[in-house]
């Protein structure tokens, strides 16, 4: 796992949540995907309010999923957090 010191605690605890579901991440129960949503939206939230950009928060969301070792095997699970975080970067702005 690479804590990063500059980076949010949200992010922080991200990488954790994804390095202790990576070995079944094919097969969360709903519970564990409702909280990994949660923590993706509060993530992007942080990300959001430090300016970045939507893209960029994408490229981060999936760089941690594939850095804590979701392979190959929970790619859906990365779309699904990418699709939490667009929606949830747009949300405010969809008004």
């Amino acid at each position: 796992m690479q804590t990063r010191s500059t980076e949010p605690a949200s992010l922080a605890a991200l990488r954790r949540t994804f390095a202790s579901i990576a070995p079944h991440a094919a097969t969360l129960s709903r519970d564990e995907r409702a909280r990994l949503r949660d923590q993706v939206c509060t993530v992007v939230g942080d990300l959001k309010a430090a300016g970045e950009l939507p893209e960029r928060v994408v490229v981060i969301i999936r760089s941690v999923a594939r850095e804590e070792g979701i392979g190959p095997s929970g790619d859906g699970l990365v779309s699904e957090a990418v699709a939490w975080c667009i929606a949830d970067y747009f949300e405010d702005t969809a008004e």
